[in-house]
């Protein structure tokens, strides 16, 4: 039976922080004396006005976009994790892996390409709007827009 991240009988804050841009909350859930499982809960708190963002990220990452009891905006990206989740070290990591990508993304935007951005152009968690469209530019159109 699939198991709900944000309903059980018991559910128990493990973790919280922020980092990269986000608050992350590890919540610990138990429906019943043996069905016990974790789930991470994301919330973007950063936005920018262009590119490749947070919400993006965590898409890409496997988290899902769902109404959440456990963030103050009422909306999270989670996904569940295995008991030994190192939580610390993921919330380091998640940052410096986020800015890498954005490394990679000025370069790709260089050259003319864009990445993927699977939440683009939704209203992010925090109310504001993304306001992103995504242009993968063809060779043909690329000359012609440099005037």
């Amino acid at each position: 039976m699939a198991r709900d991240l944000h309903q059980a009988l018991k559910t128990e804050i493990v973790k919280q922080a922020s980092g990269g841009g986000c608050n992350f909350t590890l919540v610990r859930m138990q429906w019943s004396k043996t069905e016990v499982a974790n789930g991470l809960h994301a919330n973007p708190n950063t936005f920018g006005s262009a590119g490749f963002q947070r919400s993006d990220f965590l898409k890409l990452l496997g988290l899902e976009r769902r109404r959440c009891s456990f963030i103050a905006t009422g909306e999270c990206y989670s996904q569940f994790v295995p008991d030994n989740f190192d939580f610390d070290a993921f919330i380091k990591l998640f940052e410096q892996a986020y800015n890498q990508l954005l490394e990679a993304e000025h370069d790709l935007n260089a050259c003319g390409y864009s990445l993927p951005q699977p939440e683009g152009g939704d209203i992010s968690l925090a109310g504001h709007q993304a306001g992103r469209i995504a242009v993968h530019l063809l060779p043909e159109m690329d000359t012609q827009l440099e005037r």
